[in-house]
Order: C-alpha cells, then sequence, then structure tokens
C-alpha cells in the first residue's frame, strides 16, 4: 500500500509519495502549502495511486485459481520434507479435474466452490480427502491474495469465523460425545483401536498411523511420539516440528485396549513393530481409515464434521475445557498437542468454547467459585 513519506531536504520538511508504475515522486514542501495542506495533498495522491493501482491488478493480473495452485506449490518445493510436499501436489491436483481449475481467482464464489466439490465427490474422493484439498486451495487463495495485493477482494471459499493471530485459522466443526460414543460403540477391529486412540491422546493422524509399541510406555502412562507414517505409508521419524517429540499421557481406559489388542495380535509377524497395520505390515494407508470412519458415519447417520483430524480437536477442546478439573497449566496444553506455545493452541481450538453450552457453564463455574470466596 502506498504512502505518503516524510522527508527533510535543506533543513525543510516535505511530503513525498512515489507511483511504482513510473517511478516518478510528487513532493509537497511544508514552507510553501503548510504542513496540514501538504500532508493532505499526499495523502490524496496516494489514496489516487492506491485505488488505480488495485484496479489495475484485479483487471490485468488475476490469476487462475490453477495459476495460484501451481505458485504454492512452487513456493513451497525445497522448503519442506518430500514427502509432504508430495502430499500439498496431489491434494491440489485434484481440483485441475474441476470447472475451477481454469477460472479467475477473483470470480470464485461459494456456488463455485460448492459445484467443484460436488465434481470431486464425482471422482469418487472421501469427504476427508476434499476437506483437505479445500484447505490447501484456501491456502493457495491467501498466498496469490498477498502476491496481488489483492485486499480483500478474493471471494473464495466464504470463510466462517477466523482468528486472527500469527496465522488465520479455519474453525473446523467438533465432533461431540454422542458422536464419539456411537462411532466407539458401533466401530470394530482397527478402526475402533483408532478412533480410540485418537480421542484419548489427541496424536495425528500420522502419528497414529506410525505408533511402534516400543513407545508405549505401561509403566510410566505414557506413550512417546517419535515416528510418524507419510504419505506414502512410510515409517518416518522427521516429525512435523520440534515440539511434535514429545510425551503423551496414557489414560487406563487406553492402556487396557492397547494391551488387549497386544495380546490378540501376539506372535504375529509385524517387523516394524507398528500398532496398528495392513496385513503386509505397512502402515495403515490414511485414506482407508477415512473411508472407513466415513462408510460407518453413513450408517449411523452422522454428519457435520469431517476427516480424522478431528478427533484430535475433540480431544484439544476437552483440555481446555477442563483444564483447571485436569490440573493443567496452560504450558502444559500444548505440550501435550505438541504446539509451540499456548497461543497457538488457542488460536487453533479457542472456538470451542463459544458455544452457549460451554458459555453457561463457564459463568456456573465461575459463579460457584465467588460464592465461595466472596459473600454478596
Amino acid at each position: 500500500m502506498i504512502e505518503a513519506q516524510k522527508i527533510h531536504k535543506a533543513g525543510v520538511l516535505y511530503y513525498r509519495v512515489r507511483d511504482p508504475r513510473t517511478n516518478k515522486t510528487q513532493s509537497w514542501s511544508t514552507v510553501k502549502h503548510g504542513t496540514g495542506l501538504a500532508k493532505l495533498l499526499s495523502t490524496q495522491a496516494a489514496n489516487d495511486i492506491n485505488k488505480n493501482i488495485d484496479q489495475a491488478v484485479i483487471e490485468t493480473e488475476s490469476p487462475t485459481v490453477g495459476k495460484s495452485i501451481q505458485d504454492l506449490i512452487a513456493s513451497r518445493e525445497g522448503k519442506v520434507e518430500d514427502s509432504t510436499y508430495r502430499q500439498i501436489k496431489i491434494v491440489l491436483a485434484r481440483w485441475e479435474k474441476t470447472k475451477l481449475w481454469n477460472m479467475k481467482i477473483k470470480q470464485v464464489n461459494v456456488v463455485d466452490m460448492e459445484a467443484a466439490e460436488k465434481e470431486l465427490k464425482a471422482f469418487k474422493y472421501s469427504d476427508d480427502a476434499i476437506d483437505r484439498s479445500v484447505t490447501r486451495l484456501k491456502e493457495a487463495a491467501k498466498k496469490s491474495e498477498k502476491t496481488h495485493n489483492f485486499k480483500n477482494r478474493i471471494a473464495l471459499y466464504e470463510f466462517e469465523k477466523s482468528i486472527e493471530t500469527k496465522h488465520r485459522v479455519i474453525e473446523r466443526p467438533i465432533p461431540d460425545q454422542a458422536d464419539v460414543k456411537l462411532l466407539l460403540n458401533q466401530a470394530d477391529g482397527y478402526l475402533a483401536m483408532y478412533i480410540l486412540i485418537a480421542i484419548t491422546t489427541g496424536l495425528r493422524p500420522s502419528e497414529i498411523r506410525g505408533l511402534k509399541w516400543e513407545n508405549v510406555k505401561y509403566s510410566s502412562n505414557q506413550i512417546w511420539v517419535r515416528s510418524k507414517a507419510d504419505e506414502n505409508n512410510v515409517v518416518s521419524y522427521r516429525l512435523k516440528n520440534n515440539n511434535a517429540r514429545r510425551e503423551v499421557p496414557l489414560v487406563p481406559q487406553l492402556a487396557d485396549a492397547l494391551f488387549a489388542w497386544q495380546e490378540a495380535n501376539k506372535g504375529k509377524h509385524n517387523p516394524k513393530d507398528l500398532v496398528l497395520h495392513t496385513r503386509l505390515c505397512n502402515p495403515l494407508p490414511h485414506n482407508q481409515i477415512s473411508q472407513s470412519l466415513d462408510k460407518l458415519k453413513t450408517k449411523l447417520g452422522i454428519t457435520g464434521w469431517v476427516g480424522l483430524h478431528s478427533f484430535r480437536h475433540f480431544y484439544a477442546s476437552m483440555l481446555l475445557k477442563r483444564q483447571v478439573q485436569l490440573g493443567l497449566d496452560f504450558k502444559q496444553i500444548p505440550t501435550i498437542l505438541g504446539h509451540k506455545d499456548f497461543g497457538f493452541t488457542a488460536s487453533v481450538y479457542g472456538h470451542s468454547l463459544d458455544t452457549v453450552e460451554d458459555k453457561q457453564q463457564i459463568s456456573q463455574s465461575l459463579a460457584a467459585a465467588f460464592s465461595q470466596q466472596i459473600s454478596l
């Protein structure tokens, strides 16, 4: 955004504006015009330039969705690990199959997004896969917005209420307790074990898929997060970031279930020591677990949230809601979740405390606390 600059020449104050299109400058002397008028004239000139620049960018430089996606992919090459880079390419390449790909990004609206998602469903992609593609597309749009200086002119997929910190975070619906109980009662096999691990540890899907028995510490009631399974189903010890290497509490319900699962599979070939694995002893593919979950949700009539990552949101929201009751301080919650600090945790999951029921519960808890401390 072009702004007027203050400069001093030969002891005189000037307000100066440079037009980046022509590289020419205009100056207004405070001696000739007075401070107030010089400032006003320079501000008006800057505003005129900004309007013209914005209009020119919109009319001549608005990229297509495809170009924005290609720009994002190019910007991540060499800056993320290979498995993550390949995942980004795969997730974003799905949009090439839709009409959205060749649309100007400034023209895209909610109706276009809904139509594109229907096109992806016609290609038999799961809700979880489409959700990940939408998330990455929003990332591409934001990068394009920043690069091309669109300033709030992108209509790409209406953002619901978002929280502004160092990152813009998209709110995701969280499974409620009724959904989780129903899924646990109806799921079986590896899906039941996956769900139980997810809701009682908050591990990321890749961390559960790469979890090894050697890191299930029954004696200390902990799960050590030391490995993950990437998009190619390869066990990797390169976690998402330094904070992802952590120890997570192992609750008794999960410890009992894991022990029973381990005993039931004792003696079976498992060279990679994985808690959950395929018949060929490889990590369970993300899509396989996701599709099994989608089928069960459809059978049970569960709607309103998608994706394996939703269970991590469920766990995190529980920690935040019951922080005092569980005796946790603001440093322990991000440590358990593998976040850098509490600020990031709150920015991602703080919306979980926004329901009417939660606000009423908070109000009742505060009232009870005050009644014990203060006689009114």
